[in-house]
This record gives C-alpha cells, sequence and structure tokens, in this order.
C-alpha cells in the first residue's frame, strides 16, 4: 500500500519537472511566436464574429474541399510512425512490442481508410492501398529506420496528446459554429466562454457547438511533425506544412465552420505539442538521414 503512494509521489515530482522544464523552454525559445499568438487572440477576441461575417461563403469549393481531405497529411504521418515501430520490432523479434505495434499500425490503416473513402469513396481506398504499401515497403528498406523508433514513439504521443486536448475543449466550451450563429447572434459567444457540453449532447448532438477548438487547424499543424523524419529536407517540410496550414485555417472560416480564435487556438495546441517533442527529438543522436 505504501508502496503505490512512494509511486505516485515520485510521479508527481517527475510530472511537476517536466512541466516546470517545459515551460522554461517555452518560454525561452518561443517569445515571437507566443507574442504573435497574444497579439491575434487579443485582435479575435473583440472582431471574431464580424470577420467571420465578412469571409463566410457557403458552399465554396475552397472550403469542401480541405473539409474532407485536411486530415489524410496527418493520418499518414501517423500511419508512417507506427509502421516504423512494427517493422523495427518484427525485425528485432520483440514479440511483445511487435504485437501492440501491429495492432497500432492496424487501426491507423482504418483510421486513413475511413478519411479517404469519406472524401473519394471507392477511388480513394485504391489510391489509399497504393500509398500505404509505399510507405510499408519505404520502411522495410529504410537502413536507418531504427534511428527514428524514439521519434515514432513521440510523434504518436504528440498526435494522440493534441487530439484529445483539443476534444476535450470542444466538450468544456461548446462553442456554436459561425454558420449557426451568425443569422442569430444570440447564439455568438466569446471564445473565452465555456458553456459545458455534457456527454450525452456531445456524443448524440449534431457538431454544431464543437467550434472552439478547430480539430481541422489542429490536425493541419501536426504536420510540421513530418520534418522530424525529413532530416535533410526539413526546411522545405516545415515550409510545405505552414502553407497547407494557413490554407486549412483559411478555409475553415471561410467554409462558416470556425471562427478566427477557434483555427488560431487548435493551432496553438498542436504547436505546443510539436514544439515539446521537437524538444525531446533535438536530444536524441540520430543519422542526418531522410526518406
Amino acid at each position: 500500500m505504501w508502496d503505490f503512494f512512494i509511486y505516485v509521489s515520485q510521479f508527481e515530482i517527475m510530472y511537476n519537472t517536466f512541466m516546470k522544464q517545459t515551460l522554461q523552454i517555452m518560454f525561452k525559445e518561443y517569445k515571437l511566436q507566443i507574442f504573435v499568438f497574444l497579439v491575434l487572440l487579443s485582435i479575435f477576441t473583440v472582431f471574431d464574429q464580424q470577420l467571420c461575417t465578412l469571409l463566410y461563403h457557403p458552399g465554396n469549393i475552397y472550403g469542401a474541399f480541405f473539409e474532407k481531405f485536411t486530415y489524410l497529411p496527418g493520418c499518414y504521418l501517423l500511419f508512417l510512425s507506427t509502421t516504423i515501430l512494427y517493422v523495427h520490432y518484427f525485425k528485432t523479434n520483440n514479440k511483445k512490442f511487435q504485437y501492440l505495434t501491429m495492432l497500432m499500425c492496424t487501426v491507423s490503416f482504418f483510421i486513413t481508410s475511413y478519411y479517404f473513402y469519406e472524401a473519394l469513396a471507392g477511388i480513394g481506398m485504391v489510391l489509399h492501398i497504393i500509398l500505404s504499401l509505399c510507405i510499408i515497403f519505404a520502411c522495410i528498406k529504410w537502413r536507418q529506420l531504427d534511428a527514428y523508433v524514439k521519434t515514432a514513439w513521440i510523434v504518436i504521443f504528440t498526435i494522440l496528446a493534441a487530439l484529445l486536448t483539443v476534444e476535450l475543449f470542444k466538450m468544456l466550451w461548446g462553442r456554436v459554429r459561425p454558420y449557426a450563429n451568425l443569422d442569430n447572434s444570440s447564439y455568438y459567444t466569446p471564445w473565452f466562454e465555456l458553456n459545458f457540453n455534457d456527454f450525452k449532447t456531445y456524443f448524440e448532438n449534431s457538431d454544431t457547438t464543437k467550434s472552439f477548438p478547430s480539430g481541422h487547424s489542429n490536425w493541419a499543424t501536426l504536420t510540421l511533425c513530418y520534418s522530424f523524419y525529413f532530416k535533410k529536407h526539413r526546411k522545405v517540410a516545415i515550409a510545405t506544412s505552414v502553407i497547407y496550414i494557413l490554407l486549412v485555417t483559411t478555409s475553415r472560416v471561410v467554409y462558416g465552420m470556425h471562427h478566427p480564435s477557434d483555427v488560431l487556438c487548435g493551432c496553438a495546441i498542436a504547436y505546443t505539442y510539436y514544439s515539446i517533442a521537437k524538444h525531446k527529438v533535438k536530444h536524441f543522436k540520430q543519422t542526418e538521414v531522410s526518406i
């Protein structure tokens, strides 16, 4: 019994130390990002609804495209990471982790399958299978794969942590989406007001009250983690992700699914986890290689 309390106490000390170090790193290395975030959040706090009204264009192709396809790059990032782990543990004949990572790889495959089918139906499934086989084959042939096992674990935990945080916030905030409140301003609430969706409302009703924060923007920002794998082309990977993030976030406001503050906070959540992951990955002595 006492051992349990000792373990809990040790975990609490480790957690507090981790959080303290993380906050120190964030404020030291990301002062500019924090400043920009606070400035934008201040602007959006005042002009959130006005910007939505100005930019809202229902039924446009731009918004519809990213409504369907935003999740795919993030899903393939998850599939790539789980495949790296499975191939590694299969080669090392580690049965315990082999079965676990095989399950993880299978789950990530079917998650990606779902979004691909939603976007392109039968053709999407064919493309998905081809892309998945290419990823699996590349991982099998990748000689430096073992150097990225720790990175793969970190990427997976980063994705899961970011997604769970967003879903928790959506449940707590219960903010009505712009398309539902532009005609009736009484439904509008500022980003800092919590409306507390209960479990029944959250899981049974439509997604009308899931505006804050933006899940699509969160997924888009997580693509920054690709830079952990493309070491030689890190700047190109980051630049591509930034362009993708800008396209996705703008589309969410134009399509009437989110307020500017929603997409900003959705990006901020993912970027925070990405920054922590980036700091951890830096400590790994990996060969400068890419896929």
